[in-house]
């Protein structure tokens, strides 16, 4: 989604980041409709995302509820937030030089599992994600009616998703979401 960076935008990331930005990248993706930028200054470096729409506004609010209130090395860093009406912002760690699998080792598969775990015993006081977002998740669902989003992830092939899909969407059927004590 492109978003034209106006000078008040710029003056608002800046004043959030301590640092000017001298590039501005935009990046594609995510779940929400919101512009995304690679920001950098010399070695600084730093996500950018903004509300692009009055009904999407409130999704940044939430998340940066979510970056105050949960910290762990299983989530980027928060570097800062700026509400505004129409365009809060939200800037985090950058994570664009990171590694991105595949291909996975037993190291990185590890590596993943501890953050996981980690996610799952931290305590925060977040609402349930179906208080949050209704029954909006398909689930593996929505993954068999347009499959080509999950396998742009690059995390299978579409041969192993079309075996594994009923046996998934079996388990999204059954499995019942644990109880937070």
């Amino acid at each position: 989604m492109q978003h034209e960076l106006s000078h008040l935008l710029k003056a608002r990331a800046a004043h959030v980041l301590g640092w000017t930005p001298q590039s501005w990248r935009s990046v594609s993706g995510g779940y929400t409709p919101a512009a995304r930028f690679a920001v950098a200054a010399g070695l600084d470096r730093a996500f950018v995302k903004v509300a692009t729409t009055s009904l999407s506004a409130a999704q940044p609010r939430q998340e940066a509820f979510v970056y105050h209130h949960l910290q762990g090395d299983f989530m980027p860093g928060l570097i800062g937030w700026d509400d505004d009406e129409l365009e809060p912002m939200l800037i985090l760690e950058d994570l664009s030089e990171s590694r991105r699998p595949p291909p996975w080792d037993g190291g990185l598969l590890n590596s993943v599992l501890v953050k996981i775990t980690a996610l799952h015993s931290s305590r925060a006081p977040l609402r349930p994600f179906r208080e949050v977002h209704g029954s909006h998740g398909g689930g593996w669902r929505t993954v068999a009616a347009n499959s080509a989003p999950f396998l742009k992830l690059g995390l299978t092939t579409s041969d192993w998703l079309f075996r594994s899909l009923p046996q998934l969407m079996e388990a999204g059927r059954t499995v019942k979401p644990k109880e937070r004590p």
